[in-house]
């Protein structure tokens, strides 16, 4: 099984999962989905979700836990090295201001960000979650992470 957990906008060939649910999305928390599906998913994808979680260890476990051996994991998530999410002010569609004003993140999804991360920090928690074959580089003009490993 491939799995998309939290962005429902590309679901072809997925078993999307998000809270918010939609047509042909299923609807569920990421940990509880996570939880009844240990070892069944060949490959996880999770764009933009990370940092909204309360606890992105517990998540990454859970992915780990989820996916069969030879199992692929892709994410993408803020980088916490680009300046311009904390500008002390706001431009709507852009994440400039995502860390720095609750505004952005009511206006976005009604969906604070708890967490942000470097590439040295999200090497650490996958490795910590028990993946290998770890590569994580910078994408979107350095605003984004994207993270691949495998369970091996």
């Amino acid at each position: 099984m491939k799995v998309n957990l939290g962005c429902a906008k590309k679901c072809a060939g997925y078993v999307c999962v998000d809270i918010r649910g939609g047509e042909g999305i299923v609807k569920a928390d990421v940990y509880d989905w996570l939880m009844a599906n240990h070892g069944n998913c060949e490959e996880i994808k999770s764009k933009n979700l990370l940092e909204h979680l309360p606890n992105p260890a517990v998540f990454l476990e859970l992915c780990h836990q989820s996916l069969k051996q030879g199992g692929r994991f892709e994410l993408i998530t803020d980088n916490a090295e680009f300046i311009p999410f904390y500008f002390p002010f706001w431009i709507r569609h852009t994440g400039i201001g995502a860390h720095s004003l609750n505004a952005y993140a009511l206006d976005h999804c009604d969906s604070i960000h708890y967490m942000i991360f470097t590439k040295m920090h999200l090497k650490n928690l996958l490795k910590l979650a028990g993946f290998e074959k770890i590569n994580v580089r910078r994408i979107t003009l350095g605003s984004r992470l994207l993270a691949r490993c495998s369970k091996t």
